[in-house]
């Protein structure tokens, strides 16, 4: 996962991200729409798809 170009961690289900985004330096990351696009680029899937982890 990125945030503002810089490799913050890696995802396993979204949960993780509400994790990296304040730790990240985002404030009100609960209050943050993951769905929507402007803030999240999704690449192969979305907020509710998810790859097992190889």
């Amino acid at each position: 996962m990125r945030y503002d170009g810089v490799a913050i961690g890696v995802a396993h289900r979204l949960a993780d991200i509400r994790v990296f985004l304040p730790a990240a330096g985002l404030e009100d990351a609960e209050d943050v729409d993951l769905a929507d696009p402007g803030f999240v680029e999704w690449r192969g899937g979305g907020p509710e798809e998810w790859e097992p982890a190889r």
